[in-house]
């Protein structure tokens, strides 16, 4: 299929320089998750600097949370038309939450501290870049060629949002904090297009995901009353329950093993009793899950599941609840938004890799589950230090130049009465 000439002439007006002075920018500036605002200002006032024609719109709420929209006519999030999106921040917040995970001290290029940035051969590195901070440099440089070359629809934007996809905010209602609040301020684009890194094709569906917490209850008390027979507290009980866990993961990864999508368990945080007093065995404990969810899946039958499974564990009383999730969503094939982003993906890339049991989820899903087509399309994270990311730069600007071609397409398509 040919490519309409502003496509193309847009996709090479993209400057390699301006995918690495905006990552630079995105990573040398702290953005962990719900203190985004600064960052969304920074690129903001730089944008004004670079581009005063576009649309630079910080949007804040929650204290220090901010989306940031840059639009192509009004920055509303009402008039946005067709978008490509990502996230403004890196996954953790700082240093401490750096030495739990890790059991590391960081050094001055780790940790979310905003340093350790570098081109290096041939490659960024620092805080965040592969991800998010990397694509959404790439998707701002092919919004800024189209501006330059006239090729732009009104109504075509990037948001960068606060939250990104896994962080469950107390109060929030789920994941992606930022892009619901967008949601509920009336952003319904005829198309989107997912910039984050990962996946070798491109995604027309995407797993979603949910957190579960087990809570554990059983005997406890003073360590020297209790029993050698006896019950050994609730973090002992909940030690048993993980074979029945484990057990439960290997059948889920089992079902549909063809599919695009896959499903998968991760226990990712254990806590039960007082560490500066630990001869007091806790009565109660808990857990909390990481599952990746399938296209269908529902997490409320995914958890009473695993519970009647757990039940089976008659030493203690356990429950399982779902604290937060995002359901799993499928953009149809045909779409031209998902038919666009393939084409653009041969061009410039070659044939495709088939995928199956993919478990990478993003905030995409939350917009499939509002009825917004979305193909997701980006570069693969390289390997890099501890506590930092990296991403190939060429590879980076060739997902660039797609952006741009797709975000002239998609903009075309709307204006002339296509399907968008």
């Amino acid at each position: 299929m040919s490519v309409p000439a502003a496509a193309v002439r847009t996709g090479e007006a993209v400057r390699r320089d301006d995918v690495v002075d905006l990552a630079r920018l995105m990573a040398c500036t702290p953005s962990p998750p719900g203190r985004e605002r600064l960052l969304a200002e920074r690129i903001a006032e730089e944008g004004q600097r670079i581009a005063p024609g576009l649309q630079w719109r910080v949007d804040p709420f929650d204290r220090d949370r901010a989306n940031l929209l840059v639009a192509e006519g009004p920055a509303d999030y009402q008039a946005v038309e067709v978008m490509a999106f990502a996230h403004l921040d890196t996954s953790l917040a700082g240093l401490e939450e750096y030495r739990r995970l890790t059991g590391c001290e960081p050094d001055a290029a780790t940790g979310g501290t905003g340093s350790g940035f570098a081109v290096r051969d041939g490659r960024l590195v620092g805080p965040g870049v592969a991800v998010a901070k990397g694509p959404a440099a790439g998707a701002l440089a092919a919004l800024l060629a189209g501006h330059r070359t006239g090729t732009l629809a009104d109504g075509t934007a990037v948001l960068l949002t606060s939250g990104g996809t896994h962080r469950a905010a107390p109060g929030s209602g789920g994941f992606a904090v930022g892009l619901r609040r967008a949601l509920e301020s009336g952003l319904s684009p005829k198309a989107a297009v997912n910039v984050k890194a990962g996946a070798p094709c491109v995604l027309h569906e995407e797993p979603g995901s949910a957190y579960l917490r087990i809570s554990v209850r059983s005997s406890g008390g003073p360590l020297m009353l209790q029993q050698s027979e006896g019950c050994a507290g609730a973090a002992a009980a909940l030690a048993r329950l993980l074979p029945l866990i484990e057990r439960w993961r290997a059948t889920l990864r089992e079902r549909d093993p063809s599919a695009l999508c896959g499903r998968d368990v991760g226990l990712g945080a254990l806590a039960g009793g007082l560490p500066d007093k630990p001869d007091i065995l806790p009565s109660v404990s808990w857990a909390d899950l990481y599952v990746v969810t399938a296209p269908g899946d529902d997490a409320s039958e995914m958890a009473d599941e695993l519970a009647g499974l757990l039940e089976t564990d008659t030493t203690s009383s356990t429950s399982v609840s779902v604290t937060a999730s995002m359901p799993a969503g499928r953009t149809p094939r045909a779409h031209p938004v998902v038919e666009l982003a393939a084409q653009a993906w041969s061009r410039h890339l070659g044939p495709a890799p088939t995928v199956t049991g993919w478990r990478g989820s993003t905030d995409g899903a939350l917009l499939r589950h509002a009825g917004i087509p979305v193909a997701r399309l980006g570069p693969r994270p390289r390997s890099a230090p501890t506590g930092l990311e990296a991403v190939d730069l060429a590879e980076l600007t060739t997902f660039a130049r797609i952006d741009a071609e797709l975000l002239v397409q998609l903009g075309d398509r709307r204006e002339k009465g296509g399907r968008a």
